[in-house]
């Protein structure tokens, strides 16, 4: 597995997943399923916040502010 996208910090699916969690890949289909009951994922997401930002200032900073995910290319939108 290379790359999940949408990534966690824009708060795809992958955010949800806690340490432990158990998930099930499925390659040929092409899947990556987490094993944990709909109602716990949907209180996750109501919990769920994006995190600061690492850089708030600097080159870096305009990087994270211009440049989209990957799964849209990480190219600047």
């Amino acid at each position: 597995i290379g790359h999940i996208a949408p990534e966690a910090a824009h708060g795809g699916p992958i955010a949800l997943i806690h340490e432990g969690d158990p998930i099930r890949i499925d390659i040929a289909a092409r899947r990556i399923d987490v094993l944990v009951d709909d109602d716990v994922l949907a209180a996750r997401r109501a919990d769920w916040k994006a995190p600061e930002p690492r850089y708030p200032t600097g080159a870096l900073a305009k990087y994270a502010k211009l440049v989209g995910s990957a799964e849209r290319g990480a190219v600047c939108e």
